[in-house]
């Protein structure tokens, strides 16, 4: 039992962090209603079944690596398959409920993610193992995926700033993907493969670093546009201490700036819960 924390919690910033993408498409076209807030949560859900699993097909590997294994629930427990099928059996009834409520497109959204979610981490495909595939995979279906899913599902009309916010997400994925592998390369390159791996840390720091210029390229010049609006802005200064980190090269050896990233996360879950709480009980329009 004292492992269990680690099963719900290990990836919560991967699942708060496809709450909060979620909670951006509904404060930029001011969608707060029963059906957004369920579909976010179905969301947040999926992808704590989609990071679990991954740590349930990683735990072989992270078992010979004591930093891993201690934040990887099923290489601390061994947990029988019929335990494995039943808690991920679950957890697919309660996504499938939510999800096949949202129209035609909904069974087509689901047969993609958990196809998506068995290729990238299960054998014999591993296309987290895969160089070119594995940057593809998580450009595409990681932090871009929620909103895209998000937007269609809801059938909301693509503004241009959801448009700018899919292309930054694209970037940001990849970036998150780049960051990962480089914190990991030891142990990707004893157990698997990688595009890291494959090309060698300073050529992917050196990517890394060309990505986080055009993300913040592409922050400046929607601030300047106007298409992102200023709420926005004080997210993105506080993600200014990870994309330093970045640009001055530091993730070659370091990896993920962990704990300033689960603070960013916090701060900026706090903050737009806030800017929420704000106009929906006081009505001031701190959206605009």
């Amino acid at each position: 039992m004292r492992h269990l924390p680690w099963l719900f919690f290990n990836h919560g910033d991967a699942w708060a962090v496809t709450f909060g993408i979620c909670f951006m498409a509904m404060l930029f076209h001011r969608a707060f209603t029963p059906q957004a807030w369920l579909l976010a949560v179905g969301m947040a859900i999926g992808y704590w079944m989609g990071f679990a699993l991954n740590d349930y097909f990683d735990s072989p590997d992270d078992a010979t690596e004591p930093a891993k294994a201690r934040r990887n629930f099923f290489a601390l427990v061994q947990m029988p398959t019929w335990g494995v099928a039943l808690l991920f059996g679950i957890t697919f009834c309660v996504i499938f409920w939510i999800f096949i409520q949202y129209g035609v497109w909904a069974p087509l959204v689901i047969l993609i993610s958990c196809l998506v979610m068995w290729v990238y981490s299960a054998p014999p495909f591993r296309l987290k193992y895969r160089p070119v595939w594995d940057l593809l995979s998580h450009m595409l279906f990681v932090e871009s995926y929620p909103y895209l899913v998000f937007m269609l599902l809801l059938g909301l009309p693509w503004l241009a700033v959801d448009k700018l916010m899919y292309g930054l997400l694209i970037l940001a994925s990849l970036s998150a993907q780049l960051e990962q592998q480089l914190r990991d390369y030891e142990v990707d390159k004893a157990n698997g493969n990688s595009f890291t791996v494959a090309v060698g840390r300073p050529a992917a720091n050196a990517m890394l670093r060309l990505i986080t210029v055009g993300i913040v390229g592409g922050l400046i010049a929607g601030f300047v546009t106007d298409t992102l609006p200023l709420f926005m802005l004080p997210l993105a200064l506080l993600a200014t201490p990870i994309l330093w980190h970045r640009v001055k090269g530091h993730a070659e050896k370091e990896g993920r700036w962990q704990t300033a990233g689960t603070v960013i996360l916090v701060s900026g879950l706090v903050y737009l819960a806030g800017l929420t709480i704000a106009w929906l009980a006081f009505g001031v329009d701190v959206l605009a």
